[in-house]
């Protein structure tokens, strides 16, 4: 009986030195990243888009010729002098059908062009376009400005080949072009900054969105 405990008493330290042996050695971490990881890694390093950004007007008499609205005309009635017309109807961009005078009328073309310093015999290929301000006649040379009856954009948001262009290190102080900012802008930009800023403001804008500057008033005959 001492003998047969003997060797269970000896058994039992080999075992345990067999187990212990078999054991690992290292515990390894994984390190694959987990979809939450992977996903605010790509957070971190997406790269922010840039808008552009809208400005406000310079200080300064903003540029508006004041005008009234459009006047409803009675029924039937009709005007064939451009200035009757214009005083009944009030303001409005193309004459109405109320107006059967020639169009556009010769005096009203003959203004413009002397206004424009260009002979009678140098204007036979212009063409004249005419409308009502606040009861006057004004005329535009379309074949000079074809932008006449073009409104006027006054976004303040700057266009973006105004922001690409502004973002040369070489454009700082720049006032860009109207190839860059659009003929249609009455404002000026300039690269500040490596941002494009409304600095000021060329064209006068009137009350219906179109360049003032182009057109020109017409004293009655």
């Amino acid at each position: 009986m001492i003998r047969k405990n003997f060797f269970c008493y000896l058994l039992i330290p080999l075992s345990v030195t067999a187990c212990v042996q078999h054991l690992p050695r290292e515990i390894v971490t994984s390190t694959v990243p987990n979809e939450t990881s992977v996903a605010q890694t790509t957070a971190d390093t997406a790269e922010t888009p840039v808008t552009a950004e809208e400005y406000a007007l310079p200080e300064g008499t903003l540029v508006w010729t004041d005008a009234s609205m459009t006047r409803t005309l009675p029924a039937g009635e009709t005007y064939a002098d451009p200035w009757d017309y214009c005083q009944a109807v009030g303001t409005i961009d193309t004459p109405g059908p109320e107006y059967t005078g020639t169009n556009p009328p010769e005096v009203i073309k003959k203004e413009v062009l002397r206004a424009l310093a260009i002979s009678e015999s140098d204007g036979t290929a212009h063409n004249v376009v005419w409308r009502c301000v606040d009861g006057q006649v004004f005329g535009c040379d379309s074949s000079m400005y074809s932008t006449c009856l073009t409104p006027m954009n006054l976004s303040t948001t700057p266009p973006e080949a105004a922001v690409n262009e502004c973002a040369k290190a070489e454009m700082d102080n720049i006032t860009l072009p109207g190839a860059v900012v659009g003929n249609d802008t009455p404002y000026e930009w300039t690269c500040q900054g490596g941002k494009p800023v409304i600095t000021g403001q060329g064209v006068t804008v009137d009350e219906q969105g179109y360049n003032a500057l182009i057109w020109y008033p017409v004293p009655r005959q």
